[in-house]
C-alpha cells in the first residue's frame, strides 16, 4: 500500500542522512578574480578526484608539504551552481519530512558566499532553487499531507546577529 511504502521511504532516506551525520562541511572555493588575475595571483589549491580534500601549497615554501584539509565535499572552482545544489537537494526531502534543516555559510569577506547562496538570474543559487524545490515537491503531495513552512534567514556581522527577514 502506498502509505506503507512512504513510511518505508522516508525511514530509509532520514536512516541514509543519520549515518552522513548531522553536521557536514561543505567547501566551494572560488576562481580567482580579475584583479587578483592582473596582480598575478596563482591558484595554491589542488583539489582531489575524490571531491573530499584540498591541498594547498604557498608556491613561496615550496620545500614544505601542502597543507591538506579533508571535508565532506569540496567544489573546485569549475563547479557550477548546479553542483553545489546536488550536494544540498537532498535535505529538502529532510525538510518535507518533517526534520529541521539548516544550511550555514561561512567565510571571510569576498570568499562568494552570497553568490552560494542567493545566486543571481542567470546562475540561482542554494535558497532559490531551495524553495522551488521545496513547493514542487509540496505541491506533489500537497492532497495527501498539510503542511506548515516556517523559514528564517540570518547574518552574523560583526558580532550581531541580523534578521534578513525582518530588519529593523
Amino acid at each position: 500500500d502506498l502509505a506503507r511504502e512512504s513510511a518505508l521511504r522516508k525511514k530509509l532516506h532520514n536512516t541514509l542522512e543519520d549515518l552522513k551525520g548531522k553536521i557536514r562541511v561543505f567547501c566551494r572555493m572560488r576562481p580567482l578574480s580579475s584583479s587578483e588575475l592582473a596582480r598575478g595571483c596563482v591558484s595554491v589549491c589542488e583539489f582531489s578526484s575524490s571531491q573530499t580534500t584540498v591541498k594547498i601549497q604557498d608556491p613561496n615554501q615550496s620545500k614544505r608539504p601542502p597543507k591538506v584539509y579533508e571535508f565532506d565535499s569540496v567544489f573546485s572552482p569549475s563547479c557550477s551552481q548546479e553542483d553545489v545544489f546536488e550536494d544540498v537537494n537532498h535535505l529538502i526531502q529532510s525538510a518535507i519530512d518533517g526534520f529541521n534543516v539548516c544550511i550555514f555559510a561561512y567565510g571571510q569577506t569576498g570568499s562568494g558566499k552570497t553568490y552560494t547562496m542567493s545566486g543571481n538570474k542567470m546562475y540561482p543559487g542554494i535558497l532559490p532553487r531551495a524553495v522551488i524545490s521545496l513547493f514542487q515537491d509540496i505541491k506533489v503531495s500537497s492532497n495527501k499531507f498539510d503542511y506548515r513552512i516556517t523559514l528564517s534567514m540570518a547574518e552574523i556581522y560583526l558580532d550581531e546577529i541580523i534578521d534578513l527577514l525582518h530588519p529593523h
